[in-house]
């Protein structure tokens, strides 16, 4: 059996060191604020966690064996608890390789395999050659197809097609690059914007101040020169600003994390390689997609731009970040990127049916209730701390209502096809779901209190996807209940079609 490169133990030994000898150090420094105890106990026993976390880390390297035999992937792990994995390769969906900086520096990569319908990561083997790391990828991928071909399920004209090179697809262009970095603003980037902020936090309170005191901000921060008036100037300004600083930090990040984007075909195989710094590739098998959603940020809307990601059954490592969801097309021309995911799976693109005209009625007024609420705890702040004579300015918001609450419903709706669901909904991320009927899992009809008294309902069609946080399954939003009961029953005549076909 094969083990790890050599640089594993290294890693390996020095992360557990480092690891199990700050454990007493942790232990001792928090013990002296609440005892007596020496500090000088936890720098005592910081060697001997070291010394015993780097010879852990030595057995866990000299133990730990791989290989791949004609039929499973086969991994012995475990120092104290002994572990023998045998991996069949129909059950592996997915062998990612990914380099961080740190490996490319020394030609190195970690190889993740991932299962059919796993919440985790199967197996990882940290540390080995990037020609090892390839050749492990190549050949699971053909130990796949050689046992797919013999149950039969794959034609000889796809197990020819899938020995031969992989098919070139699509390419992330610098231009198509810069366009995806400027007007893709995903989830993590405020966190990490707040991080970075604080390295240039002097220059920023300086900008702020300096933009905001023209429409009668601050002169500084000070508490006692704020009056109610120039703070809320001030509110306003960080916030813009806030929001800029947001988009500049997100553009770098996404340019970095996509950079050099590729997708291929291999046979039933969707191959996929991108990143600058990090740089990782992987397969999405096409028969484990679940469904297929068109992502257009508004931005990107506005110059017909659009993006496509596949969400996969299982977890799926690479893409996002967000579980089972991985790009496709991180952006292109809006007719490019349909033209892929037909290519995909085929469906018809029509006209999407909007939901009833009172569901606009009901985000107009969830609208106005929010903006009332806020006005009030305006006069109320007002009221309370006085001089506070802008205390009006939340009520302009209601201007904005009828446009917002317009685009909620302009941007939501669904369609029913003979093969597919298509669902559509967001203003700020407009996303179309391609949901086909052989994949769906359940059909859930729900109604809160305030869409019962007004005859409406939500329609959601779930697959086996991966659940993903704060991610949605197609849902289609506001329905008429004569129509989500109606529509509910075509779902599942089609599903049962679909599945006797």
């Amino acid at each position: 059996m094969n083990r790890l490169h050599p640089l594993s133990a290294v890693s390996t030994s020095l992360r557990l060191g480092i690891q199990i000898a700050s454990i007493p150090f942790t232990v001792v420094m928090f013990l002296n604020f609440i005892t007596e105890i020496d500090f000088m106990y936890g720098l005592y026993l910081f060697p001997v966690g070291f010394v015993g976390g780097v010879g852990y880390g030595l057995a866990h390297y000299r133990l730990f064996r791989y290989d791949l035999t004609p039929d499973t992937f086969d991994v012995e792990s475990g120092v104290i608890n002994r572990q023998e994995r045998d991996v069949p390769y129909h059950r592996i969906q997915n062998v990612d390789v990914h380099q961080s900086l740190s490996h490319r520096l020394f030609d190195m990569a970690v190889v993740s395999v991932e299962t059919a319908g796993g919440s985790q990561t199967e197996i990882e083997l940290d540390f080995v050659s990037k020609s090892e790391a390839d050749r492990l990828q190549s050949a699971i991928r053909e130990h796949k197809r050689d046992t797919t071909s013999a149950d039969g399920s794959e034609s000889a004209d796809d197990t020819t097609s899938s020995s031969a090179q992989p098919t070139a697809l699509f390419e992330l262009t610098l231009p198509k690059l810069l366009v995806l970095a400027l007007t893709d603003v995903r989830g993590g980037s405020a966190m990490l914007s707040a991080i970075a902020l604080i390295g240039v936090r002097s220059i920023a309170e300086r900008v702020v101040l300096s933009v905001a005191q023209p429409f009668g901000g601050p002169t500084s921060l000070a508490l006692e020169s704020l009056t109610p008036d120039n703070a809320l100037v001030l509110l306003v300004v960080s916030m813009v600003s806030a929001c800029l600083w947001i988009w500049l930090v997100n553009a770098f990040l996404v340019f970095v994390g996509q950079f050099g984007f590729v997708l291929g075909r291999a046979g039933e195989d969707l191959l996929y390689e991108f990143g600058l710094l990090n740089r990782s590739s992987g397969s999405i098998p096409q028969s484990k997609i679940q469904t297929l959603t068109l992502t257009e940020p508004v931005l990107a809307r506005l110059i017909g731009w659009a993006g496509l990601k596949a969400e996969t059954a299982g977890y799926a490592p690479g893409g996002d970040g967000r579980g089972g969801t991985d790009y496709v097309v991180p952006i292109a021309p809006r007719e490019q990127t349909l033209r892929i995911a037909t290519a995909i799976e085929s469906f018809e693109t029509p006209a999407i049916n909007r939901p009833p005209k009172i569901a606009r009625r009901r985000y107009a007024a969830r609208y106005s209730i929010i903006v009332s609420l806020l006005t009030l705890a305006s006069y109320l702040v007002g009221a309370v701390v006085g001089g506070f004579e802008l205390w009006y300015a939340p009520a302009l918001l209601f201007v904005l209502v009828p446009f917002g609450a317009h685009a909620k419903w302009a941007n939501r709706g669904y369609r029913i096809e003979d093969d597919h669901i298509i669902v559509r909904d967001g203003f700020w991320r407009r996303t179309t779901r391609i949901v086909p009927y052989h994949r769906l899992q359940t059909i859930r009809l729900q109604r809160s209190v305030f869409q019962r008294r007004l005859g409406l309902a939500d329609l959601t069609a779930d697959t086996a996807s991966a659940t993903v946080l704060f991610s949605n399954d197609a849902t289609a939003f506001d329905i008429t209940l004569e129509d989500a009961r109606t529509d509910a029953d075509r779902w599942r005549e089609q599903f049962r079609a679909a599945l006797e076909r």
